[in-house]
């Protein structure tokens, strides 16, 4: 993701400490720092997002009386709360850090970094096609 923001941000360069792992406060980091932007990467995912491992079992459990469409639907109500919960959590690093005037973006898939960062702040950028296939070659 580093080297798509390198060639796509104008003089965005992956510095550890200051653009890239940044550090924040409660020995938390972000991702990436692009001038006043945070940007996190977060790709939601049951098993890790979970903090009580016995009631994501017994979710799991639960689940499988459930039938396909509606088991989806909570699956992706549950991602929603989730991805929402570590927005507030980061950005409350974020302003604890110093930075109140920061932007936090968390993006969970190449189209999400896409939209909200590489298209409003990057240039000479691809189709969002073209990117989303950069973003998958060089993730594998």
């Amino acid at each position: 993701m580093g080297l798509l923001l390198e060639k796509y941000i104008p003089n965005f360069e992956l510095i550890p400490g200051d653009t890239f792992q940044v550090p924040l406060a409660f020995g938390k980091q972000c991702d990436f720092r692009i001038g006043h932007l945070y940007l996190e990467y977060h790709p939601v995912n049951l098993q890790f997002d979970f903090k009580d491992k016995q009631a994501l079992h017994e979710l799991r459990k639960g689940l499988r009386h459930v039938k396909k469409p509606f088991k989806q639907q909570i699956v992706e109500a549950l991602k929603q709360e989730l991805a929402e919960r570590y927005y507030r959590e980061r950005k409350h690093a974020v302003e604890a850090w110093g930075t109140k005037d920061a932007e936090l973006v968390v993006v969970q898939d190449a189209v999400g970094l896409y939209r909200k960062v590489i298209k409003p702040y990057g240039r000479q950028i691809p189709k969002e096609h073209v990117f989303v296939g950069e973003f998958n070659k060089l993730k594998k």
